[in-house]
């Protein structure tokens, strides 16, 4: 019989806040996560630390997170950030256990959102690594788009195998495979799960 690891739930109203046009009041938000911190979900990435200009709906991140109770809770707190600034925002707040960073092997979507190429990107998730461990705190590196790519950029299983060998090789424990853009079929998840667990 194979012993099977309990799963984890991770909450986000994070990402369905930052598309909201209508600004939602800081203390609502917080009423709402302290409901979820209640609940128990395991985490719960609560905001962001980017530039306002690019995201206004999580420009409260910092007043939202002192209206967070975490006296009895299991529940650990991640924020996303994008630059070195927002880690050092986010490794200022001790409620903040983890911190998440949007990399992808896309150089469209490197380009566009991080204003990065691929090499520079991992140097930033290594520095980054660095001071979530010097903290207390742990990285978890998404990799955006890894079930295909609707930019019309190169994406394979052997790309994505080498970015996950990338991450492995500077210290990242956490890794979360993401599908913003629902290009995930049946049989690719199938492939991509099957070939990674197999080789991790």
């Amino acid at each position: 019989m194979q012993n099977h690891k309990p799963l984890k739930i991770v909450e986000s109203p994070r990402d369905g806040w930052q598309g909201l046009n209508t600004f939602i009041n800081t203390e609502t938000k917080a009423e709402y996560i302290n409901t979820l911190i209640q609940v128990g979900f395991d985490i719960i990435e609560v905001g962001s630390f980017v530039s306002p200009k690019l995201i206004p709906q999580l420009a409260d991140t910092s007043q939202l997170i002192s209206l967070l109770d975490t006296s009895n809770t299991s529940s650990r707190l991640m924020v996303l950030v994008a630059n070195d600034k927002g880690v050092d925002n986010a490794l200022a707040h001790d409620k903040i256990s983890l911190l998440s960073y949007p990399f992808s092997f896309s150089p469209t979507f490197l380009r566009k959102n991080l204003n990065t190429e691929y090499k520079d990107g991992l140097k930033f998730i290594e520095r980054t690594q660095k001071k979530c461990k010097d903290s207390g705190k742990e990285l978890v590196v998404y990799i955006t788009m890894a079930f295909g790519n609707p930019y019309g950029d190169r994406w394979s299983l052997q790309d994505l195998c080498s970015c996950v060998e990338d991450f492995f090789g500077i210290g990242i424990e956490r890794i979360s495979l993401t599908d913003i853009t629902a290009e995930a079929t049946t049989g690719t998840i199938e492939k991509v799960y099957g070939c990674l667990h197999n080789k991790y």
